[in-house]
């Protein structure tokens, strides 16, 4: 049976920089990502080009956004920080610009060049990927995470790093995966929850509001949007997070 240091279960962009920063530390690293390429939920964001992060330099003040998660997030924001991030990116040769909202971009404006930067830290340092392996399930050997089974056969590891993400967005490879084996093992899993979603209502003067917007669409899937009352700004949807809370009674 193959083994490796550290496996780390997801090629998005939590996977890629922590088998790149493992692999850095001299660990003998896999990355295994289920598609055939990394990214796939990357290549999204900010419509392609990639909002890497916010230009909020005080790490307390950039965390109150991030609501109860705020207390976990303070021990990583303390080993690697937003101008870390600035600095990680202008190293490799893509610097970030900032627009309005503190918004920061790479300079090309293009998603693919943040994922080729990060491909490009896995391979200075040595860390095997495969991409188009599927995991099954992770193997446990006298009560410890030994390894895992993948489409093609079983390897062991000494660490695993689940970077499978969460639910949101099932065509790009997010299918709660990661969450299901933690069930397995006995641990407590909380339900997902919506964050930076289209708000949907139900007031018929919305609708009709909305009518003069719509317009047939395709996503950067292939895939017809559908057409619903949704309120689609960066406004409401930040706000989707802490109304997601709420009672449905409250609506």
């Amino acid at each position: 049976m193959e083994k490796f240091d550290v496996i780390v279960i997801g090629g998005g962009p939590a996977g890629l920089m922590a088998a790149g920063r493992a692999a850095e530390y001299g660990r003998n690293v896999l990355l295994i990502e289920k598609n055939r390429q990394p990214g796939e939920k990357l290549k999204l964001t900010g419509g392609g080009r990639c909002n890497i992060t916010n230009a909020e330099f005080n790490t307390r003040e950039f965390l109150s956004h991030f609501g109860d998660a705020a207390k976990f997030l303070y021990s990583p924001f303390s080993r690697f920080s937003v101008q870390d991030t600035f600095d990680f990116f202008a190293e490799r040769g893509l610097p970030l610009i900032v627009e309005e909202r503190k918004r920061a971009f790479p300079e090309t404006e293009k998603s693919e060049d943040v994922i080729r930067v990060l491909e490009t830290y896995l391979a200075e340092n040595r860390a095997e990927t495969r991409y188009g392996e599927t995991v099954k399930k992770l193997l446990i050997n006298e009560g410890e995470i030994a390894g895992i089974e993948t489409n093609k056969g079983e390897i062991a590891a000494e660490s695993i790093i689940l970077a499978t993400g969460g639910t949101s967005y099932k065509q790009t490879g997010s299918t709660g995966d990661g969450l299901n084996w933690l069930r397995d093992l006995g641990h407590t899993v909380h339900e997902a929850t919506p964050d930076i979603v289209p708000l949907r209502v139900k007031e018929q003067w919305v609708k009709e509001l909305l009518k003069s917007f719509r317009a047939p669409r395709l996503n950067r899937c292939g895939s017809p949007l559908k057409e619903q009352p949704a309120i689609k700004s960066p406004e409401p949807e930040n706000c989707s997070a802490p109304i997601s809370g709420f009672p449905a009674r409250s609506f």
